[in-house]
């Protein structure tokens, strides 16, 4: 075993000891720094050995292995106040209905990645979101639902019936601000301006010059934006990250939002690259929401 392979086996060890960890609490288990903790476990979460959490404590997340679900409860005294109220809300009854809870309530659902859970619920020709306590087993939820909000009787189930389609997993909710749907159009036949030709070509070079390797590219639009999986080199060797290169006059904070849920939902760090105007108080916002997050802007 190369010393690599021996520091991800301890790390993936003290998690299994001692449950969800944060990287201080891995750094200590495999005698390095957090930066070099950090790099271990983007690459165990790449190879979906590891997951974290969209809570922090102190700004970090925990980290944790599949099955450790329950012991992510201490998350509950760093939520806010509405994070809170939901939880426990949610806990108790185990099925909320969206649209029967107050619009405080269901802006911090939204919010409470790693305990509640969205189910897009069929019925009729109509599609509705009920919330899920994320320990309650599918079955248990489906039922609750038939039973006390759509009022469909519950049959047992047999071999000769199919599986209920009533419920499908929904991919996480972003807040109602970020909420949107991106539709596809066919290509505007116009003038390409030279910056528009010219933005995918400055972000490949500016990743060749300082030695980042494309792993693979997500999806393109090659004058605007970009999304790829790269690999950043660090002291503890290559570290696996999301990057988005963005193409646009100014920066906002819903732009690196956007970009933070993209690479949380690949369960990544994230590497955003910027060719416009980004405000410094917009910068130390972003920084301050999403410790970890890399921001580079382009000349």
């Amino acid at each position: 075993m190369d010393k690599g392979q021996e520091l991800r086996f301890k790390a993936l060890e003290c998690l299994r000891t001692k449950g969800p960890a944060l990287p201080v609490n891995i750094a200590q288990a495999i005698g390095r720094d957090t930066f070099f903790a950090g790099a271990i476990l983007s690459d165990l979460i790449r190879e979906k050995k590891v997951y974290y959490t969209n809570a922090k404590i102190g700004g970090s997340s925990l980290y944790y292995l599949l099955g450790q679900e329950a012991q992510l409860e201490r998350l509950y005294q760093y939520l806010p106040m509405r994070e809170k109220e939901a939880y426990t809300l949610l806990k108790n009854k185990k099925i909320l209905r969206d649209v029967e809870e107050q619009p405080a309530i269901r802006v911090a659902l939204r919010n409470l990645k790693d305990f509640a859970m969205p189910l897009n619920v069929k019925a009729g020709t109509t599609e509705e979101i009920f919330w899920k306590w994320h320990l309650t087993p599918d079955q248990e939820a489906e039922n609750v639902i038939r039973k006390n909000f759509l009022n469909e009787p519950v049959e047992e189930k047999t071999e000769t019936l199919p599986p209920p389609a009533a419920l499908t997993p929904a991919p996480t909710i972003p807040p109602p601000l970020l909420q949107q749907t991106v539709i596809p159009t066919p290509p505007l036949k116009k003038t390409k301006t030279h910056e528009e030709e010219t933005f995918y070509p400055i972000v490949t070079t500016y990743l060749n010059k300082n030695n980042i390797t494309i792993i693979s590219e997500i999806k393109t639009r090659k004058n605007s934006e970009t999304e790829m999986l790269i690999h950043l080199p660090t002291a503890a060797g290559k570290a696996t990250y999301y990057c988005i290169a963005k193409n646009k006059k100014k920066i906002t904070l819903a732009d690196i939002t956007v970009a933070h849920n993209k690479a949380s939902m690949k369960k990544l760090p994230l590497l955003f690259i910027a060719k416009g105007e980004l405000a410094m108080k917009t910068r130390e916002q972003a920084q301050q929401q999403f410790p970890g997050v890399l921001i580079t802007l382009l000349q």
